[in-house]
């Protein structure tokens, strides 16, 4: 079970990049309803890595069970372990586009009228 999670929240995060490569300017991301797009990103990212650390981190409690051995074991770690670096990178890459065009965007909303 923990490998098919493992495999659903991998898709989860390749429809992500999908839509972020097909739209304009690689953007676009779901995101929860009325959050904006950085802190949404970061929001969905930590919640995809809650998602297999949680199970991971109950299941690593198992230490003399013979599962934890196995050949399945490995390939459900492999995964794990490249899920998390393609987050951590997701979420590195969100934060830094957002610095490289916060300081335009704030100059731009500082110039417009109050009223």
């Amino acid at each position: 079970m923990l490998e098919i999670e493992m495999d659903q929240t991998k898709k989860i995060y390749d429809e992500q990049i999908e839509l972020r490569s097909k739209s304009e300017g690689g953007k676009e991301m779901f995101v929860h309803r009325n959050m904006p797009d950085v802190s949404g990103g970061m929001r969905w990212c930590q919640e995809l890595k809650d998602r297999i650390s949680k199970p991971m981190e109950q299941f690593k409690k198992l230490i003399d069970h013979p599962c934890t051995q196995s050949e399945q074991m490995e390939r459900v770690n492999k995964k794990y372990k490249e899920l998390l670096e393609l987050l951590d990178k997701f979420g590195q890459n969100v934060y830094k586009d957002w610095c490289g065009q916060v300081g335009r965007l704030s100059n731009n909303n500082l110039e417009k009228n109050l009223i």
